[in-house]
Order: structure tokens, then sequence, then C-alpha cells
């Protein structure tokens, strides 16, 4: 199915789709990675709060006609919706920024209202690529690093290109 140029841009966005950006390709100073939402804040807890009410509102309409089972399962799908809500809203400022400096590779991540900090020496760093297109890697140390999570193949062969120019040779992940 050939979807639309204007589709392919947006699709990431409906979902909350992570998007590839490059701060500037021709220094090469790095890209970052960023949640990105097609709603806002309150489009969305509008939408989650009316089918909260829709959902308990068919429930207590079940149970007013004796089957009441129908309400204890329309409470179960009303907290697994608020569940999911909660955990969309977690990482609505989920993010990574990779900075080349002359002779290092800075990675922030923040994830889940988390944040982590990754400084490599770019002599050392070995970028890896999965075979399937899944993974890109960076290791130096012992410690391994995967960037681009929540992006999709073709982006993630994007910074593995982008960094595979910029660093040492690398290999693939087996």
């Amino acid at each position: 199915m050939n979807e639309s140029a204007a589709a392919q841009k947006f699709a990431h966005t409906l979902n909350g789709g992570m998007v590839l950006a490059f701060h500037d390709r021709h220094n090469g100073t790095g890209f970052s990675v960023e949640r990105e939402y097609s709603t806002s804040v309150a489009q969305r807890v509008g939408v989650y709060s009316s089918t909260l009410l829709l959902i308990l509102a068919i429930g207590s309409a079940f149970a007013y006609h004796g089957a009441w089972p129908v309400l204890l399962l329309a409470a179960l799908e009303a907290g697994a919706i608020v569940y999911f809500w909660i955990e969309i809203e977690r990482h609505k400022h989920d993010q990574e920024v990779v900075v080349l400096g002359e002779n290092t590779l800075e990675i922030a991540v923040c994830r889940r209202e988390l944040g982590y900090r990754y400084n490599f020496n770019r002599c050392w760093v070995q970028l890896v690529y999965s075979d399937d297109g899944e993974h890109v890697v960076l290791r130096s140390h012992g410690r391994e690093i995967e960037i681009g999570l929540g992006l999709s193949k073709r982006d993630k062969q994007l910074i593995f290109r982008y960094l595979a120019g910029k660093l040492r040779p690398h290999r693939n992940l087996r």
C-alpha cells in the first residue's frame, strides 16, 4: 500500500512518534530525537475523559438492567485506559540529543522523566548497526547505549550513515 508523502511525514505524530532532526549536517555537530504529538495535553485529556464517560455510562446502563458484570468490566477497561494515558504523559518529554565534539561524543537521554548523560571518546567509540535495522548501538569501554529508540528503520539508517561518516570504522551486530 502506497502512502502519500504527507501521510508518511505526519504518521509519527498521531501516536506520539519520535522525530529525527539534524542540528548541522555540514559541520557535524549532532542530532536530536524528540517525541512529537499532533494533539495538545488538553485535547488528549478531552479524548480520554469522554471515552471514560462513555464506557462507564454503557456499563452503568447494563448494570441498571441487571447485567452488573458489564459494569465491572467497564470499570476494569476504564482503569486500563487511565494507566495507558498516564504512560503516554510520562513519555511526552522523551528525547535523545547526540552532540559530536572535537574529541567527544556526548549523549543526553530523557526517558520517562528520567535523564541520563553519557560521554564517549570519539576515537574509541564503536558504532554497531543490527542486520535487521532495528538497533543502532554505540559501544565503548564496556558500555552500550542504543540510540534512536522509537524511530523508523529509515531514520535509524540515517543516524547510522551520519555517525559512520563521523566516527571510526563500524561493525555489524551479531
